[in-house]
């Protein structure tokens, strides 16, 4: 299901029967509009499948924030509440959550990308933990990427690598080499924009200690964009 602070009793749920689809928030309820807003704020129709902001009408919409007249003109237009939440419509009808409007980044080339959903495609791997798109106003995508040490170790051991730190298992070229083919394997049917092309990998993971992930174990970009900032400047003015 869903619902946020602003419209709190929910605007969408899978019913019990029928069109019940796991991974989407299921169909508005009987009294909900809803409608895609695309990225450059023009109203869509949500039948088109485009990828967009999610905007919802109805009862369950707040009237307001308190004494906040600028955030509320900005959030509820027309009668529209722009929830924030990039969605898109499913064959069957159900909607997907897919990422914060908040986290797109612009390439210079001017695509929209959207980090979430290639974050999540690429931790499938059971050598990665944590995975931090990189390409606001860049001309490639990058990524920071904390491994799973545990299998890194244990591929360390099948490729009779010697190690005696996670500095030099993370460094050594079979590694990375075998982390590409996995990243290459994961993003295979991700738009060129979209994929990955030079990654490094940190020999310490996130923590909320360090202030890289929050309370509910999201990562904090912005953190994460500052305290790595020189690995990131690396990753764009190497040859290799």
């Amino acid at each position: 299901g869903y619902g946020l602070s602003e419209a709190p009793t929910a605007s969408h749920c899978n019913p019990l029967l029928g069109e019940n689809r796991a991974g989407s928030i299921g169909l508005p309820l009987s009294d909900v509009d809803c409608r895609i807003v695309s990225l450059d704020d023009e109203v869509t129709d949500l039948s088109t499948g485009e990828v967009g902001e999610l905007v919802l009408k109805g009862p369950m919409v707040m009237k307001g924030y308190h004494n906040m007249p600028t955030e509320t003109a900005n959030t509820i237009r027309d009668g529209w509440l722009y929830t924030g939440d990039i969605g898109i419509l499913t064959k069957l009808g159900n909607i997907k959550i897919t990422d914060r409007k908040k986290h797109i980044f612009v390439s210079s080339g001017g695509k929209n990308i959207a980090p979430q959903p290639i974050e999540n495609l690429l931790s499938q791997s059971k050598y990665i933990e944590h995975v931090v798109l990189i390409g606001e106003k860049r001309e490639y995508c990058t990524a920071l990427i904390t491994p799973n040490f545990e299998q890194l170790e244990g591929l360390a051991k099948d490729f009779e690598i010697p190690f005696s730190n996670k500095s030099e298992l993370i460094t050594h070229p079979k590694i990375i080499n075998h982390i590409k083919k996995e990243i290459d394997y994961y993003q295979k049917d991700l738009a060129k924009y979209e994929k990955v092309r030079k990654f490094a990998m940190l020999s310490e993971p996130f923590t909320i200690e360090n202030g890289e992930l929050s309370p509910k174990m999201s990562i904090k970009r912005h953190v994460v964009e500052k305290k790595y900032a020189e690995i990131i400047d690396q990753l764009y003015t190497s040859n290799d």
